[in-house]
């Protein structure tokens, strides 16, 4: 079995740039695995709602979160669809180290949260518990992730350059509920254009 989302980009592919105070992060998005993830996301961020926003939950050695956006009234927003959507897992995709992968409060609650692994190793016990192929087993021990993640939390994309400014976010100090004490890290902007590297 191929582990598709470790793959380079091919030139011309649509490549995702999330440029923070850290500074760049790019990925590649999986819409033929997670369409409505993707364009969740993708409009989201289109419209700069993602613009100026921190990653409110930064837990070093696990994920750095970000997407929790708030109308004028204060209420959560919803996503794209009007309201929280499905979860859509994949037997392709696994919440390795730089997975993109949706925040949810469980199932079928995907909104506007997401999350990028930074965890740089795995928990055996885990791997242990999960039916895994035995190729995704190897990667999780050589890169790192969280396995007990899968088939929990909707894998959309992977960082595929900038995982030295995911742990630069997640080394941020911060207070019992994970959120950054002092000047967190923003998300500038993100956006959207073909790999030509």
């Amino acid at each position: 079995m191929k582990l598709i989302q470790l793959e380079k980009p091919r030139k011309g592919e649509e490549v995702c740039v999330i440029t923070t105070d850290a500074g760049v992060i790019k990925l590649r998005l999986f819409p033929n695995k997670a369409p409505k993830a993707v364009e969740n996301f993708k409009t989201l961020a289109k419209k700069g709602q993602y613009n100026n926003m921190i990653f409110h939950r930064v837990i070093n050695d696990f994920m750095i979160q970000a997407g929790d956006l708030k109308g004028p009234d204060g209420k959560e927003l919803p996503s794209i669809y009007g309201e929280s959507f499905e979860d859509e897992f994949s037997r392709d995709l696994f919440n390795f180290r730089g997975a993109l992968s949706m925040g949810n409060a469980g199932p079928n609650t995907n909104s506007t949260h997401f999350y990028i692994v930074q965890s740089p190793k795995v928990d055996q016990e885990y791997l242990d518990l999960s039916a895994l192929p035995l190729n995704a087993e190897a990667k999780y021990k050589e890169i790192g992730g969280r396995a007990y993640l899968d088939n929990r939390h909707t894998v959309f994309g992977h960082v595929f350059a900038g995982m030295e400014v995911v742990d630069k976010i997640a080394a941020q100090k911060t207070d019992e509920n994970a959120k950054p004490i002092q000047n967190p890290i923003k998300v500038q902007k993100i956006e959207f254009v073909p790999y030509s590297e």
